[in-house]
């Protein structure tokens, strides 16, 4: 009996030494949840996100996507070694965008426990000058090449002290935007008169921006459209 209890022992130890050990990699996210916290309109939010390569193989990064097309990033090598990391550099655009915001980036790779690995980034968009009433989108309006346009918006300081709206910039140089330069109060509104001579037969749509000596939203971006006709 003692023969065959050390025969079987070292059977199992033979066994276990040259069992073959199967190296996996393993993806792991430093962040799977982040809170960006208030982010100002017109204003590219940048969020890095660290990934590394925790398992014993090589880690493989086949395809990442984000949720839509407000969110950009470059994307890390596309192998890691065991214990080798890489930053994931996430862009998010906040034009167009007000309130609560949730955006999704999801990474595939040749992890056979976790394939499919998700980091959710949220926020709140804001704006100290915003287009009333909440438009971030100005349509002048459609019309035969060399007939002039117009549209009226209003623009207000929705902050908690004074903001000078300096100047407004656009591409185009048909696009034209009137209005008095001056320092507007907390919740003072300005009128502004945008006018367009369509020089082509097609539509035509550009970001124009609103220049202020506000630090936090210097530039306040505003999409702007019209048709020319024949």
């Amino acid at each position: 009996m003692k023969i065959f209890a050390s025969f079987l022992f070292v059977l199992i130890a033979v066994f276990v030494l040259t069992a073959p050990v199967h190296a996996q990699p393993k993806i792991s996210l430093g962040r799977t949840s982040i809170e960006v916290g208030t982010i100002y309109h017109g204003e590219i939010k940048k969020i890095p996100l660290l990934i590394r390569n925790a398992g014993t193989d090589t880690l493989k990064i086949e395809n990442i996507q984000t949720s839509c097309g407000c969110t950009s990033v470059k994307k890390p090598k596309p192998y890691l070694l065991p214990g080798e990391s890489d930053t994931l550099a996430v862009e998010f655009n906040s034009m167009g965008f007000n309130g609560p915001i949730e955006k999704h980036i999801t990474i595939t790779s040749n992890d056979p426990a976790a394939p499919i690995s998700e980091t959710i980034f949220r926020g709140t968009v804001i704006s100290e000058i915003e287009v009333t009433p909440g438009q971030y989108v100005i349509w002048i309006g459609a019309g035969p090449m060399g007939k002039e346009l117009k549209q009226t918006v209003m623009i207000k300081n929705s902050s908690s002290y004074a903001i000078a709206v300096k100047n407004f910039s656009v591409t185009d140089s048909a696009i034209h935007a009137e209005f008095q330069k001056k320092n507007l109060a907390p919740g003072e509104s300005l009128t502004v008169l945008f006018s367009v001579t369509p020089r082509v037969d097609t539509y035509i749509e550009m970001i124009g921006y609103f220049e202020t000596n506000s630090s936090r939203q210097p530039r306040v971006p505003l999409r702007i459209g019209y048709l020319g006709t024949k």
